[in-house]
């Protein structure tokens, strides 16, 4: 006796909507053929497999509605959530700018997350004058001691004793041009301090240069 060939119902790469559909397509031309055709096929035993796979089939939609559903309003709360949290931290970020701005203005330094009084600034060093293309002017460089600080000049002419030292210019940067109180042509001492609210440091090495 020769076996019959095993039909193909093209379950093969389809969905599992599209599976359900051959299924139920199946059972209904099964459920028209006669007692002798079916060949002892329980038809409600089909019947209920179907329906129980299309049953799961349901649920999975529901969840996959449910799963958007949350999934939209999860993302509102988290819009939310950054803003909100966005807002706070810029209100962190100016809160903490102006603290460390007060603590500045008495001398503080932060660092990381521990303060400390800095104290008075270090000995300002690397003076050095270099060309000024304005006549009566030097200008003068320096290297900063401390982050927050302002810069304290004094000159005296070549000769002069050192209790001559006389105040010329205050300024906040690096690099200082001396615009006034000097002489053209006159040879200078120049020196510097750095000074904070804790008061001036030491006076920097001084440096000898003429002004043109």
């Amino acid at each position: 006796m020769c076996a019959l060939p095993r039909p193909k119902l093209g379950f093969r790469n389809k969905t599992a909507v599209e599976q359900l559909v051959i299924c139920r397509r199946v059972i209904a031309s099964i459920a028209k053929a006669s007692p002798e055709e079916r060949g002892g096929t329980n038809l409600d035993q089909l019947k209920a497999a179907v329906t129980a796979a299309a049953a799961s089939q349901t649920r999975i939609l529901q969840l996959k509605a449910n799963l958007r559903a949350a999934t939209r309003q999860r993302d509102k709360l988290l819009c939310e959530a950054r803003q909100k949290v966005t807002r706070a931290n810029i209100g962190l970020i100016v809160g903490l700018k102006h603290k460390d701005e007060r603590l500045q203005a008495i001398g503080m330094e932060l660092r990381g997350k521990r303060r400390r009084s800095v104290g008075a600034p270090r000995k300002v060093t690397n003076l050095r004058v270099q060309p000024s293309l304005n006549a009566s002017t030097v200008l003068l460089r320096y290297d900063r001691p401390l982050r927050d600080c302002s810069f304290l000049i004094e000159a005296r002419l070549e000769g002069e004793p050192e209790s001559a030292w006389r105040h010329i210019h205050a300024c906040l940067q690096q690099s200082c041009e001396i615009k006034d109180g000097l002489k053209s042509g006159g040879q200078y001492w120049f020196r510097v301090c750095a000074t904070n609210a804790h008061g001036p440091g030491p006076w920097s090495e001084p440096v000898s240069a003429r002004v043109r």
